[in-house]
């Protein structure tokens, strides 16, 4: 499949996880066409075939190898160049920076535990897409960051669950996460190439591995 061809009007939010592998040909196009956020996590040198995207979600090391030093500033400066709404920058035991033109917001990591960090910023975006809330982003970088303290505190590529988030969120939001799951049926695969339907209502395209249930 030519994830040129993909129509965009199906789906409620896009990921774009760029491995380099020969998926993803040209980010750009799609993300010019899309009528929903995209969010891609980069990889390579040239950002400029993500401009236009909702936000970018490269770690400390990706984000400085194209933008600089990590900060506040140079964080906006990108986001400004690339035509982004804002920026998510993974820090690995110090946690996730969002960063976009009025707000800077750090959430810390919610593990004490590091084993594994294979597949947590991948756990971290599929989550991030899946609870995306514009209006209320605290809430959604706490539950995805929540999610990816539970995938580094085990060994290997460790698919998170409902109940592993229920275990370690207070018990308001294992109410809506249990109410949420009662009302929608969630469960949320993703593939390399692949369509994901949430109920009847919610779709989302993913272009990597499976690495969460929920």
């Amino acid at each position: 499949m030519n994830i040129d061809d993909i129509d965009t009007d199906a789906y409620d939010i896009i990921i774009i996880s760029d491995y380099n592998h020969g998926v993803v040909h040209n980010p750009h196009k799609l993300i010019t066409r899309a009528t929903c956020p995209v969010i891609a996590d980069p990889k390579g040198m040239d950002w400029s075939k993500y401009t236009g995207a909702y936000c970018l979600k490269p770690n400390r090391q990706e984000f400085e190898e194209v933008c600089g030093e990590l900060t506040v500033n140079n964080v906006r400066r990108a986001i400004k160049k690339y035509s982004l709404k804002a920026m998510i920058v993974t820090l690995d035991e110090e946690g996730v920076t969002f960063i976009n033109e009025d707000e800077e917001i750090h959430i810390k990591a919610k593990t004490t535990e590091v084993k594994d960090v294979t597949g947590a910023g991948d756990t971290f975006i599929a989550v991030f897409a899946s609870y995306f809330d514009a209006d209320n982003i605290v809430r959604t970088l706490d539950i995805a960051n929540t999610a990816a303290g539970i995938s580094v505190s085990k060994f290997g590529t460790y698919a998170v669950t409902k109940d592993d988030l229920m275990q370690v969120r207070d018990y308001f939001w294992a109410f809506m996460l249990r109410f949420f799951w009662g009302k929608y049926h969630m469960r949320l695969a993703c593939h390399w190439v692949g369509r994901i339907q949430v109920d009847n209502n919610t779709h989302f395209y993913f272009l990597f591995q499976c690495i969460f249930n929920i």
